[in-house]
């Protein structure tokens, strides 16, 4: 069930944006899968301070993420990144543990594994079949394209633009101008769907798009959906 509302006459779009995380995809079990890949290396450590490890992490890369403009550059923070998880569990590590950079590294990485939200899949191929161009406008590193094509969605956008690539992240309007060429339309006939009322609607309403936000955030006059599906019957007004 959606909520809030546009000025009358908003009319249906020709395209939509999209944010990437928590709205067409999010992190499988992090945690867990931290633990599990500690535990293979024979460093079993608790859950909450595996927890607490991938928290500090995660909040390190959404600082830092425009640092990952490109392969070199991602790799670089990647290691960064992996220090900062390694800080975080140093008290249950033990004191002559002498793991190199790189071996953080791929344990990061094997911490990481993304999926679809529900319903997203048939969400994306209904507004395509309803002739609504995509495109996906996200605070990421230049990975996401990979990460979205792995995701069986490569072909599902005509734009996907990373915050990092564009050296700028949302709410700056100038995140959205790749996805408008791209789309070839007027802004105020593009909607973005995402899940921040700061980066996304507001973001979205500087750069002369629409705004739609996934609960839980809210902003004024600006219509909430519980998931991408729920998109669908805006579309109709």
């Amino acid at each position: 069930m959606s909520s809030g509302s546009w000025p009358s006459g908003s009319g249906a779009p020709e395209a939509v944006c999209l944010d990437a995380y928590d709205t067409l995809l999010t992190l499988d079990d992090p945690v867990g899968r931290l633990q599990q890949a500690l535990a293979a290396r024979g460093l079993p450590v608790s859950t909450a301070l595996a927890a607490r490890a991938f928290l500090a992490e995660a909040r390190y890369y959404r600082q830092e993420h425009l640092a990952g403009s490109d392969a070199a550059r991602l790799h670089d923070l990647r290691l960064r990144c992996a220090a900062v998880l390694r800080a975080a569990l140093q008290p249950e590590l033990p004191p002559d543990l002498s793991w190199s950079h790189e071996a953080w590294g791929e344990l990061l990485l094997a911490s990481l594994a993304f999926r679809l939200l529900p319903g997203v899949a048939a969400g994306l191929q209904s507004l395509r079949a309803r002739g609504v161009r995509l495109a996906v406008v996200s605070n990421w590193d230049c990975s996401l394209a990979t990460i979205l094509a792995q995701l069986g969605l490569a072909d599902a956008f005509c734009q996907v633009t990373a915050s990092a690539v564009v050296g700028a992240a949302k709410p700056d309007p100038r995140t959205w101008d790749q996805a408008l060429a791209a789309l070839a339309v007027p802004p105020e006939t593009v909607w973005h769907l995402g899940d921040e009322p700061a980066a996304d609607a507001a973001g979205a309403l500087a750069a002369g798009l629409r705004p739609v936000l996934l609960r839980p955030g809210s902003w004024p006059g600006v219509p909430q959906i519980g998931s991408l599906p729920e998109l669908l019957p805006l579309l109709d007004g």
